[in-house]
């Protein structure tokens, strides 16, 4: 999701030259997890002559003096890295504004990936069983321990597993207990 107001002629630019393969501000928001002022960052940073010659292409547009929020929210399961920059009008950023900015984009960045897990879990139905194996899971039971109080084998259990983090598009049991906590399939109250 691209919420903006940078000039069409500017994105149209981005997008065609593919300047977000190698744009200064996205790359240090990939690796370092800190806001940053783009006029300190890149004074300070090494920066090659495509990426300075990109940042004077875009404070053509009036695109400079910005503030750059990494969201790099590894608490939320499944969360990918993304980031919220601002540009003021003027040519400079209030410190407190730019703590403002800071709060607001984390938590627009939670709200929005909150509505995302609930979309996509709200259109994969779980069985009771996968619910019962998620809701152990989630007290940390093992496959054996699952299979044992359900008087399934384990690899029944394993298969429960395997075909219930498929459907829900996740890597890990981990991601999956907390897709069902998310969506109110499970709880952790027995």
């Amino acid at each position: 999701m691209v919420l903006r107001n940078y000039p069409d002629a500017w994105v149209r630019r981005f997008s065609e030259e593919k300047y977000y393969e190698f744009d200064p501000v996205l790359r240090r928001a990939q690796i370092d997890p800190r806001p940053f002022f783009w006029d300190v960052a890149f004074r300070a940073q090494q920066i090659t002559i495509a990426q300075r010659r990109l940042l004077a292409e875009a404070a053509e547009f009036r695109l400079s003096h910005g503030f750059t929020v990494p969201l790099h929210l590894s608490w939320l399961p499944g969360s990918i890295r993304a980031s919220c920059s601002v540009v003021p009008d003027d040519d400079d950023i209030d410190p407190h504004r730019a703590l403002v900015v800071q709060a607001l984009a984390h938590t627009l960045y939670a709200c929005l990936h909150q509505a995302q897990v609930t979309r996509r879990i709200s259109y994969v139905k779980l069985t009771p069983r996968e619910r019962q194996c998620l809701a152990l899971a989630a007290h940390g039971k093992t496959d054996w321990d699952i299979g044992h109080i359900l008087h399934l084998s384990e690899c029944t259990v394993h298969t429960h597993f395997q075909r219930l983090m498929e459907r829900l598009g996740v890597c890990t049991r981990r991601q999956a207990i907390a897709y069902a906590l998310v969506s109110g399939e499970i709880s952790l109250t027995m």
